[in-house]
């Protein structure tokens, strides 16, 4: 199942690439079993999560540094986490 979490409150510093975070002040007392403001929900299915897979390929120039020569990109926006596509179908060329 998920987890519902209550009394959260946006975060005032990113810390990862996704487009909203929040924050949940963890008390001694909601060490229990299950805290207060925690709680299971039994859902169906996983929602859907978009899947995006980025190939670089870089060589080294006449300073000896990397330089980007090609990128590739492969995107499905319906890509499931217990059943993930193997079909190439489902997935978008982008380059």
């Amino acid at each position: 199942g998920w987890i519902n979490v209550s009394n959260y409150v946006p975060s005032t510093s990113k810390v990862s690439w996704c487009n909203y975070e929040f924050t949940v002040e963890v008390k001694e007392d909601m060490m229990g079993e299950r805290p207060g403001n925690i709680t299971l929900a039994a859902v169906e299915a996983d929602p859907p999560i978009q899947m995006l897979c980025v190939n670089v390929v870089t060589a080294l120039n006449e300073k000896k540094e990397q330089e980007i020569l090609l990128l590739s990109m492969l995107s499905n926006s319906a890509s499931y986490m217990e059943n993930p596509s193997t079909d190439l179908k489902a997935f978008r060329r982008m380059s």
